[in-house]
């Protein structure tokens, strides 16, 4: 169930933070997911407050009972493995069964990501902003996988790496509100199996598998959330994980549900 008092991205001004009432507040918005500005005269009191709020506190996990979860049946579930599949799915039952209202969404605004990021998307043109002078001197003491990644960079010029950062901060911005309205969105940490190494000999099998294997995971960071991966294979079966991912800033709300998820997942297979 969505919270209407969450704070995420907003940040508070909070004065006299360090007195009873005042920390009370602060650690109110911090639990909201507000970023505290706190000011005090009394130093040493904000200087206390500020220890107390950096011990971590006590994750309790969520209440699966009411939460919308939401499945992307696009892009991120294409080509996935049997097993994966099969898991991810029988993952998808338990935690409906626990109360959590699981609901597909078509989330078609994924299928852009493979034209924004034809260029190599940003890792490689800041890399390679990193490593070309060394490269120069010394391309032969990189690995050749690793160095045909980085080369990739050349392939924009500074034209083409503003209008990348214009297009993913147009991306965010209508990705965001179909993140948000969900209290997880859930997918398959990745689409297959691990391979075996004998299965990416080749240059042509690595670059692949490797970008499968990616996929996923660079959703996430491309809209700036965050996202955890849990293990959602029955045990004697081939590894594969469930990840759950947020909006930006919803880091401990997104903690508290996959500790709520994994626990439900651990009792199915107990029985």
């Amino acid at each position: 169930m969505l919270d209407n008092n969450r704070l995420d991205g907003k940040v508070a001004l909070i004065t006299g933070a360090a007195g009873e009432i005042g920390a009370a507040t602060v650690k109110l918005m911090i639990a909201r997911g507000a970023r505290i500005v706190a000011v005090d005269r009394d130093k040493a009191a904000l200087l206390r407050l500020s220890d107390e709020l950096e011990r971590p506190a006590e994750l309790i996990p969520a209440n699966l009972a009411g939460l919308r979860l939401g499945v992307p049946r696009s892009y991120v579930s294409d080509g996935l493995a049997a097993e994966v599949a099969s898991s991810f799915e029988r993952a998808l039952r338990t935690l409906s069964k626990a109360g959590a209202h699981v609901q597909e969404l078509s989330f078609a605004e994924l299928s852009e990501l493979p034209d924004i990021n034809a260029k190599a998307g940003f890792p490689a043109p800041e890399a390679y902003a990193s490593h070309r002078a060394r490269i120069a001197l010394q391309a032969a003491r990189y690995d050749p996988r690793v160095l045909t990644r980085i080369l990739r960079g050349r392939e924009q010029d500074a034209a083409d790496y503003i209008e990348l950062h214009h297009r993913r901060h147009n991306f965010i911005s209508r990705v965001t509100p179909i993140v948000r309205a969900y209290d997880a969105i859930l997918m398959p940490t990745v689409p297959i199996a691990a391979p075996r190494l004998a299965d990416l000999v080749s240059d042509e099998a690595y670059t692949r598998v490797n970008a499968l294997v990616l996929r996923n995971s660079s959703v996430v960071n491309f809209i700036d959330g965050c996202g955890i991966s849990i293990p959602c294979h029955e045990p004697g079966e081939a590894p594969v994980g469930l990840t759950l991912f947020g909006s930006h800033q919803t880091d401990r709300r997104l903690l508290e549900i996959a500790a709520a998820a994994e626990t439900c997942l651990k009792h199915a297979w107990l029985g």
